[in-house]
């Protein structure tokens, strides 16, 4: 999705203001020689907070150590500031053409405990089940 329509999605369904669209821009833009990520924006959850879904989030094969780490802890920061909930689906192995310039996984385990380590919760728990929410893992804003 081009940015320009990723905010034309977010003034729409999350009010933000020019000044959040510009921080989430900042985010991205910094991280996108090596990372790439779409972001798509769903309306807001049961619960009135604005959810951020992610996919496709992928390091290239020559990003130095961290870089994705270091993504997800400024975007994290960024989404509980604003009150915003992520969602993600995690990729499993083969989903990507081995011959594209980024990494591909090697263990849909291995994706879920990183992603755990910046707060996401599997969505298909008996515990965290959430109708509510695409994908497999949803992160709540942390206050």
């Amino acid at each position: 999705m081009k940015f320009e329509t990723l905010c034309n999605k977010l003034l729409e369904y999350m009010d933000l203001n020019q000044e959040k669209q510009q921080e989430l821009n900042a985010i991205i833009q910094k991280h996108s020689t090596y990372l790439q990520v779409y972001v798509d924006v769903l309306s807001t959850s049961g619960s009135g907070i604005p959810i951020l879904k992610l996919s496709n989030l992928r390091a290239k094969k020559d990003a130095p150590k961290g870089v994705g780490s270091d993504f997800m802890k400024e975007l994290c920061k960024w989404a509980d500031r604003h009150r915003i909930t992520l969602v993600l689906q995690t990729a499993s192995k083969g989903d990507f053409d081995k011959k594209d310039p980024y990494k591909q996984t090697s263990s849909t385990d291995r994706l879920k405990k990183f992603y755990g380590r910046f707060g996401f919760v599997s969505n298909y728990s008996k515990r965290n089940y959430r109708s509510d929410l695409s994908g497999n893992m949803n992160r709540q804003p942390k206050a």
